[in-house]
């Protein structure tokens, strides 16, 4: 459906000539470079890439230039160049901060966290992915909080976190399956596909996944409000988790668990 109304605007496709902006149109040729990189076809995605560009140079336009930005660094990354697909995203956050585009900059935090975890700068995407989350959940945009539940996962796979990553991913599929939105729900079965070939790893004292993420949080110092916050649960539900690690490791202080942590190389 989104095909025939692109056709009905350019029914030969992508124009050579620059032409000038009229009202809608610009919005109809970002959505058809989508959907030709949704596609794969890379060549098509970026004449209408190209033509978006003329348009928004010769109008002086703003309001799309995050977008055709993040266009830009989708096309680098499926490239394979990384360096531009930051430098692209980097400018649409840029832009779309100044501008105040909320939406716009919850796009850009989350392909940067993307691009920073295939870097393996785990430190950094966790920052920006953390940041599109936020943004998510102030947008009342549950889709955009899916995909980047998703990033999240991939973040946590990187990390050899694997059951957090799975924990994630049902997450993601909870808010997916109603929508019916079914590459995110593909894409969501090729990470299960891949977690399922990690061996299960086994922790001490019979300490469950989520518990050593717990465990490895407080060692590092940090409150439970703030373990409650990098983990997405409530200050209630980490302090049952506590409560079971210190049951487990037969300890009745943060200090002492912390001890028992840096012993197990938990840290």
């Amino acid at each position: 459906r989104a095909w025939e109304l692109i056709h009905r605007w350019f029914p030969d496709g992508p124009p050579t000539m620059p032409l000038l902006p009229r009202f809608g149109v610009p919005e109809v040729v970002a959505h058809a470079a989508t959907l030709s990189l949704d596609a794969g076809v890379l060549g098509q995605a970026a004449r209408w890439t190209t033509l978006l560009e003329q348009m928004l140079d010769s109008s002086g336009m703003l309001r799309l230039r995050p977008e055709l930005l993040l266009l830009q660094a989708r096309a680098a990354r499926v490239g394979g160049d990384l360096e531009d697909a930051r430098e692209y995203a980097q400018r649409a956050l840029d832009i779309a901060t100044q501008l105040g585009m909320p939406l716009s900059r919850l796009t850009a935090h989350r392909d940067l966290g993307a691009l920073l975890t295939v870097d393996r700068h785990d430190d950094a995407a966790h920052a920006h992915i953390t940041q599109a989350l936020d943004l998510a959940d102030a947008c009342a945009a549950p889709f955009e909080r899916a995909l980047t539940l998703l990033a999240l996962a991939e973040l946590a796979a990187a990390r050899g976190e694997t059951q957090r990553a799975r924990t994630l991913l049902a997450d993601v599929c909870a808010i997916c399956e109603p929508l019916g939105a079914k590459p995110t729900l593909d894409r969501v079965a090729a990470l299960e596909a891949t977690l399922a070939r990690v061996p299960a790893q086994q922790h001490p004292a019979g300490l469950s996944a989520r518990e050593v993420e717990v465990l490895r949080l407080v060692a590092q110092g940090i409150t439970d409000a703030e373990v409650a916050e990098r983990l997405y649960l409530s200050p209630r539900t980490v302090g049952q988790h506590l409560r079971n690690i210190y049951n487990k490791l037969g300890v009745s202080s943060r200090t002492a668990a912390t001890r028992y942590a840096v012993e197990h190389n938990l840290v």
